[in-house]
């Protein structure tokens, strides 16, 4: 089964091709250790794939993301994308979200699954990882947007939020942003959007991480290092004027 159903190495991106081979070197060590395996053959054969994500990420700052919302979107819409920007959730996540996952009273959403594309549609399934299971801090004007949609809808318990399919979402948000004259950017490119966004305010890593629900915070080095340098500028700058 799983042979007849392998697709092709060029379908998957350079990143998962690298964790594949490195989930296949953990496997291969361990028939190593216990198995009598002479040499793990992954090992031998190389690496394929690569760390760094091919295409390059593309950010909205806050003043873009307002020009695009205040342009006479539906309300599902507005809702939909302000969820993704003001929270960095993916948007597997967003489009799981059901009315009692959103806790208005304390501004709080809780994530504890995820809709995947499937062979016949789409299933709601445990989120990315253990860490993906969090809690995110609602900013006011965002709740605010969120009990409104929730109104119009008059959803309830587990009723979802945002019912239209990911590519639904994806196509509006380019063709909107062409006619705009914004960059044209993908759903979870408004994920990152947010994490500039904390980056820029300060935020210690520690907590963009627990906000993006990243598995390590090695992994949000890895992927927002290149935001930090202006970062290391501005602690230069105090250390000058303390010392």
């Amino acid at each position: 089964y799983c042979l007849e159903n392998l697709k092709p190495l060029t379908h998957y991106q350079p990143t998962t091709l690298n964790k594949v081979h490195a989930a296949l070197v953990i496997v291969l060590n361990f028939a190593c250790k216990y198995f009598g395996l002479a040499q793990n053959p992954a090992t031998v054969a190389g690496g394929m794939g690569s760390q760094k994500p091919t295409r390059t990420r593309e950010y909205w700052t806050r003043e873009q993301f307002a020009r695009f919302t205040l342009s006479g979107l539906k309300p599902e819409y507005v809702a939909m994308r302000s969820t993704l920007f003001w929270t960095g959730c993916r948007a597997g996540e967003c489009l799981a979200l059901t009315a009692n996952d959103v806790d208005l009273e304390h501004g709080i959403i809780t994530i504890n699954k995820t809709i995947t594309k499937a062979e016949h549609g789409y299933t709601v399934g445990p989120p990315k990882t253990a860490n993906s299971r969090r809690k995110v801090a609602l900013p006011r004007p965002l709740a605010m947007i969120l009990a409104d949609w929730m109104r119009r809808t008059e959803a309830q318990g587990n009723d979802r939020l945002f019912t239209k399919t990911r590519e639904n979402y994806l196509l509006m948000l380019k063709q909107h942003a062409q006619k705009l004259g914004l960059p044209v950017i993908h759903l979870h490119d408004l994920r990152h959007s947010h994490a500039s966004m904390l980056i820029n305010l300060g935020t210690p890593p520690k907590v963009v991480q627990e906000r993006l629900g990243h598995a390590s915070i090695q992994m949000t080095l890895d992927l927002y290092s290149h935001l930090y340098p202006d970062k290391q500028k501005d602690v230069a700058n105090r250390l000058s004027d303390y010392f």
